[in-house]
């Protein structure tokens, strides 16, 4: 919805999106919060 590039996934994930998904970046270091991002984006079929 917000994005279908790794990079956009990334940003969503570490900062949230307009206050209903909460922002992970103080939870997850940046390693796992790339590797959640490619997880989703797989889910998407990219590649």
């Amino acid at each position: 919805m917000y994005g279908s590039d790794e990079e956009t996934l990334i940003e969503t994930i570490s900062y949230g999106r307009a206050g209903i998904m909460p922002a992970w970046s103080g939870r997850f270091d940046p390693i796992t919060i790339k590797a959640l991002a490619v997880y989703v984006h797989s889910l998407g079929g990219g590649q």
